[in-house]
C-alpha cells in the first residue's frame, strides 16, 4: 500500500555564487544514494542558466524520506544552501503517478480515479464476500420457492402464513424479485471485480451500494413487474399468459435484467413517472376547462 515519493527541489543562485551552490549540491548527492530507501537522486543544471538547479529524488515511500529529511546534518545542508540562493529553494512532493482517465460506464463521464488505500482495499474484499455470501443465499431461497417451501419467509412471518406464501400471484412477484437482487448482486460483483482487481481504483463508499443492491434490486423489479402487469410497456413484448413456467420463467428473467440494469431501470421509472404525473395533469386542465365552459 506504501507509495513511492518524487521530490523535485528548484534552487536559485545568488549572483555569483552558482559554483559554490552547485559544489554543495554535488556534496549531498552520494550520501542521499547511500540512504536506506532511496531510489534515485539526480542534479540537473540549466544549460541557458548556470545559477539555475533541480535535485530530482524518488523515495520508496514517505517514512523513508521523512526520516532522511528530520537527519541535522540535512538541516544544515538547508541552512547553507538558503544562503547561497536568491530565494527559498522551491520544493515540490509528487506521491503517485497520474492514472489514465476512466469513462464511468453508467453514466459516460470522464474521471481521474483514485488509487486504492488500506481502507478501500478492505471495503473491496468485505463487499466481494457479501456479495459471493449474498448470492448463494438467494439461490438458496429460488430453490426453495420453486420446490414450493419457503422456510425463510415462515420463519419470519410464522407458519399460519405459509399458504399464502404459496399461492400463484404471490410466487410470481417472489420470482421477480429474487430475480432482481440476483441480478443486482451479480452486477455488484463485477463491479467489484472491475473496479478492485482490474482497476485499483475501488472507492471506499462504494461499499454501501453494494450492501443496499440485494434489496435494490428486489424493489426494482417487483415495481417494474407490477408495472407490466398494469400495461406500463415494460419489454417490447407483453406478458405471457397461459403455461405456469411461461410466467415463473419471465418473472425471473425479467427481475435478473431489471436487477443487472438497475441504474438504466431508475431513469425508465422517471421516465413513467413523469408521464403518469402530466397525464394526470392534463386530465385535471382538461376538466376544469369544461367546468368553466359550463358556467359560462
Amino acid at each position: 500500500m506504501n507509495q513511492k515519493v518524487t521530490v523535485v527541489t528548484h534552487y536559485r543562485a545568488k549572483e555569483g555564487y552558482d559554483l559554490k551552490l552547485g559544489e554543495l549540491l554535488l556534496a549531498v548527492i552520494e550520501p542521499k544514494r547511500s540512504e536506506d530507501g532511496c531510489i534515485e537522486c539526480e542534479l540537473h543544471q540549466a544549460t541557458n542558466n548556470p545559477s539555475s538547479y533541480v535535485l530530482y529524488e524518488i523515495w520508496e515511500n514517505r517514512e523513508y524520506f521523512d526520516k532522511h529529511n528530520a537527519k541535522w546534518d540535512m538541516a544544515q545542508f538547508r541552512s547553507m544552501a538558503k544562503q547561497l540562493c536568491e530565494e527559498s529553494p522551491e520544493k515540490k512532493h509528487w506521491d503517485k503517478k497520474p492514472r489514465k482517465p476512466v469513462k464511468d460506464e453508467q453514466t459516460g463521464v470522464l474521471f481521474q480515479p483514485e488509487e486504492e488505500g488500506v481502507c478501500a482495499w478492505v471495503c473491496a474484499n468485505l463487499s466481494y464476500l457479501y456479495l459471493i455470501g449474498a448470492l448463494l443465499f438467494l439461490l438458496w431461497v429460488l430453490v426453495t420457492t420453486w420446490l414450493d417451501r419457503v422456510p425463510f419467509l415462515v420463519s419470519i412471518f410464522g407458519g399460519q402464513y405459509a399458504e399464502r406464501f404459496k399461492s400463484p400471484n404471490f410466487q410470481l412477484f417472489a420470482y421477480a424479485a429474487i430475480g432482481g437482487s440476483i441480478g443486482a448482486v451479480v452486477s455488484g460483483i463485477r463491479s467489484v471485480y472491475v473496479w478492485h482487481l482490474e482497476r485499483r481504483a475501488f472507492g471506499a463508499r462504494f461499499i454501501l451500494r453494494d450492501l443496499a443492491c440485494p434489496v435494490l434490486g428486489a424493489i426494482l423489479a417487483i415495481a417494474v413487474y407490477a408495472l407490466g402487469k398494469l400495461g406500463f410497456g415494460v419489454t417490447s413484448g407483453d406478458i405471457p399468459r397461459g403455461t405456469r413456467i411461461n410466467e415463473v420463467l419471465w418473472a425471473f428473467s425479467a427481475g435478473l435484467l431489471v436487477g443487472y440494469n438497475w441504474h438504466e431501470v431508475f431513469v425508465w421509472l422517471d421516465d413513467v413517472a413523469n408521464r403518469i404525473l402530466r397525464t394526470k395533469k392534463g386530465k385535471e386542465e382538461a376538466s376544469k376547462s369544461d367546468t368553466e365552459a359550463t358556467d359560462q
